[in-house]
Order: C-alpha cells, then structure tokens, then sequence
C-alpha cells in the first residue's frame, strides 16, 4: 500500500495522462470518440478544478483516514464528493483494507501463485487468455503487451486463489479499471477484498446464483421506486437481466464514461453494492420519459444505452442516484438484505440455472454504437458486508 507521504502518486507502473496532452485520449488512458472528446475533456477539467480547490482539504484528511473510518456519515459524504485522482490510490486501497487480506498471507502470496502453475482444469485460464485482448484493447496500457501481461496475471492468480469464484467474464474490465491506478499486486488484493468483503456471497460464483439474487433485489426496487416505468418494461417484455447484467458483473466499467465510473466506484468502495443499485435507478430515472415513449424493445435498449454515453456529467447522474428526499429513499442495508435472501430462496431449488449473458464492452468492441461513445469520452466467493467501513454500507 502507498504511503501518506506517497498518498500523491499513483501506486500503478501506468503514468495518468497530464490534462490536454492529448484530446483523443482521457487523463486515464482511455481512447475517446472524436464526437465526445471536447465535451468530456471539458466535464473532466471542470471536476478536476472543483477537486482541486479542495486538494489542500483532501490532503489533510488522506492523513486522517483510519480516523474519519470511525465517522462513517463524515467519510461517506466526503467519498461522494469525489476523491481526486492523485488520491485515488491510497484511499481505494484504505477502504478496502487490503493491509488486513495481505496479513493473513506470506508477503510472496501473489508470486506464488502465479508460479505454482495451471491447475489440472484450464477452463478458466483458457478463457482469460481469450478475454485480456478484447479488455479495453484501445487504452494506451492494455493495447500493449505489458499491459496484457499485468492483467492477466491478477486474473489467474485470482482464479487459483478462489476457484469456487474462477474466472467470470467481465471480471477483466474490473481489474483494469484498478491496473489504472494500482501495482499488479495491489490491484490483486483490491479485487480480493471486493470479492470477499464488499460484494455480496456468491454474486461472482460459478452458478452466479449471488448476482441473479441481487438483480431479483434490483428488479423489486425498480417496481417500488419507477412503478410506471417498471410495468412499462414489463409490457414489452424487456426483464431487469436484458440491461442491468452488465452494470452489475462488471460495475459499470463497460457501460458508463470512465469518469463516472471512477465517481461510482468511490462510493461503492466505501458504501457498497447499494450504490450499483441506486445508480441503476438514476439512470432509469434519467431515461423514464424517452422509455415511456417506446414501444419495442430494441428501442428501449437503444435508448438506455444512449443515455449511459449521455453520462458524462457525474454529477447530475450521483445527484439523482442519491436524492433521499425526492426521490430514492434511503437503502437500509436490512431492506436489501430481506430482498436478496427472498431471491436467494427462489433460486436455490434450479438445479440448472440459466446463464445471463456476459458483459458487452461496447467501448471496446463496437465502436460505432452510442455505448462506445460513452468510453470515448472515454464475480463470488466471499462474504457480504465486512471491510473497515462495513457501518458506512448501512443505509443513505
């Protein structure tokens, strides 16, 4: 883990861009659509700027971390602000604990197990090998073999840490989004801890039985919070699973502008899966007259992912996610807990549960649709809760 007096830099071999060097390219990496690069270059400076009149503020508090930890409504409010990028690192790896994951390990952990060798089933490994060339082959780290060569070795050593997790497509989006600012080891035990302590039991599993519970929750919530827009979905026959699959196995990273990704991602490191689904109901929200006006399918998955390119504003999209006054009401972590574990008890008598699609890096992979825009401007084993600010992930 980087050190306070280090807490400005990125712990990752992988240089952030210096603002405006290049306009095809992100601070991150990330290649933008010629369409979106002045809007986006200006949403990012303008955060940037509001970031950095309080960078004087966040330094003093990075040094007050384990502290602010006992204050969770302090430290989840100063979190959905924003962490500026020079902090990203060290405060990731703060709320997630990783310190605490390494400890119950020999320090060569990580080489080891890379170095003991394919198991007897290369099932996973085959398909890692498949999906590190299509993980954001555009970005200037991962279109090289460097790049590849980190990405691949967090995943493998994740699959024979776990193997009741493996290996689940569009855990490679997931570990690149923490290559950005995180070492290989780092980034290692970051993806252990969000499996094993932030998200919830089973969620990335072979079976997946974890996450189709936590779209059954999404669904409910969906019904309660958009009553009209949710029969309207119904109507037309378009399920939760046809949208929200993806924004929950890989968190957004291949729906939504890395920007808003990263803004998603603070929160959710420090509150948990509840954000994913308060913004999966903001952008809903945000889409619900255009939806309303639909009457196909394919249009309202037209319409949904031309709003998650629209999302270059992560303000105005957090704005919406957690508005507890006018519109979502706070997430009790009980309520959700109640609503999982009803859909947890469904499932559990399919002895053959059906597989939902994996993750489509639209971004990567189809650059002429509008999802690809959105990068222009640019799965479980473990137990729910836990991590230092286990409080934090309560309820607002």
């Amino acid at each position: 883990m980087p050190d306070l007096d280090s807490a400005d830099e990125s712990s990752s071999d992988w240089e952030i861009i210096p603002d405006g060097l290049d306009l095809r390219f992100d601070r991150h990496g990330f290649r933008r659509s010629s369409s979106l690069a002045r809007p986006a270059h200006a949403l990012d400076h303008a955060h940037e700027a509001r970031l950095a009149r309080e960078e004087e503020r966040w330094g003093l508090r990075v040094k007050i971390m384990q502290q602010l930890q006992s204050h969770p409504r302090v430290l989840k409010h100063l979190i959905r602000r924003g962490v500026p990028s020079c902090k990203r690192a060290y405060v990731w790896l703060q709320l997630l604990d990783t310190d605490t994951l390494r400890a119950t390990e020999d320090t060569a952990y990580y080489e080891r197990l890379l170095a003991f060798g394919a198991s007897s089933d290369l099932t996973h490994e085959r398909q890692i090998e498949l999906d590190v060339a299509r993980t954001f082959p555009e970005h200037k780290l991962f279109s090289t073999e460097p790049g590849m060569h980190k990405l691949r070795g967090v995943l493998i050593a994740y699959s024979r840490r776990n193997p009741r997790v493996g290996y689940v497509q569009g855990m490679g989006f997931i570990v690149a989004v923490l290559l950005v600012f995180l070492s290989e080891a780092d980034a290692f035990w970051s993806l252990t801890a969000l499996i094993e302590r932030v998200l919830p039991a089973d969620y990335l599993s072979n079976s997946l039985l974890g996450l189709r519970a936590e779209l059954g929750a999404f669904e409910d919530m969906v019904e309660e919070t958009l009553p009209r827009l949710s029969e309207h979905l119904h109507t037309h026959g378009v399920g939760v699973e046809f949208f929200a699959t993806r924004w929950f196995v890989s968190l957004f990273t291949t729906s939504l502008p890395i920007e808003t990704v990263l803004r998603v991602w603070d929160a959710l490191l420090c509150e948990g899966v509840k954000v994913v689904h308060r913004v999966g109901i903001a952008l809903l929200r945000l889409s619900e007259a255009e939806l309303l006006a639909c009457t196909e399918q394919a249009a309202m998955l037209q319409t949904l992912q031309e709003q998650e390119a629209r999302c270059l504003d992560a303000e105005r999209l957090l704005a919406v996610a957690f508005d507890t006054r006018a519109f979502v009401s706070p997430f009790r972590r009980a309520k959700l807990a109640t609503l999982r574990a009803k859909h947890t008890a469904q499932l559990g008598g399919e002895r053959h549960p059906a597989a939902l699609p994996p993750p489509r890096a639209h971004a990567a992979v189809d650059c002429a649709s509008s999802g690809a825009a959105a990068r222009g401007g640019r799965a479980r084993g473990g137990r729910a809760g836990g991590g230092v600010v286990g409080s934090t992930r309560s309820a607002g």
